[in-house]
């Protein structure tokens, strides 16, 4: 009995750490060359658009990714020069073969969320800084104009107003 608690509550400790932060990945975006799950082209100029720019990666068969997507709509009105951008990580395995079906499901979500913001088909960049090790979808980052990262990595889904106040910061910190 006492060693079925003491694994259940290692197991809650793991669950929850997951949903902490932990040190972003090296490097930048800034060499991204990708296309969007409609097949336009998009690349690290993308961020040039706004001082920040919050990276979401999400997996479609994720819920809470799912969940979080009008919070993340509502961001850019919420703080000025901030962005969204998200990475299907789904979308491809790990030879960067395209999941078609993957697409279409992310399609499905757009228009189901009502999201306007790009969502993103990963290249070789992405998949090395985002999908390659992922421990947990939602995750999420922010990046300057450049492409470079400029936070720590946030795990889990966020209200607006969560993700307002880590935007402020991120844009506090290139000050």
């Amino acid at each position: 009995m006492r060693r079925t608690i003491t694994l259940i509550l290692i197991s809650l400790l793991l669950s929850l750490s997951a949903c902490g932060s932990e040190k972003a990945p090296e490097g930048g975006l800034s060499a991204m060359e990708t296309e969007d799950i409609y097949g336009t082209p998009c690349t690290s100029e993308v961020f040039k658009e706004n001082k920040v720019t919050l990276v979401n990666v999400f997996a479609t068969w994720c819920t809470p990714c799912i969940a979080e997507f009008p919070h993340l709509e509502q961001l850019p009105a919420a703080v000025e020069g901030v962005g969204v951008v998200a990475v299907v990580s789904d979308a491809v395995d790990a030879e960067l073969n395209v999941d078609e079906e993957a697409l279409a499901v992310s399609d499905l979500i757009a228009q189901y969320t009502g999201v306007t913001f790009p969502l993103l088909i990963p290249d070789q960049v992405l998949y090395d800084a985002c999908v390659s090790d992922l421990p947990v979808v939602p995750q999420s980052f922010f990046v300057d104009e450049n492409g470079q990262v400029i936070s720590e990595i946030y795990q889990g889904a966020r209200s607006t107003d969560d993700w307002a106040a880590l935007a402020r910061e991120a844009l506090a910190s290139l000050e």
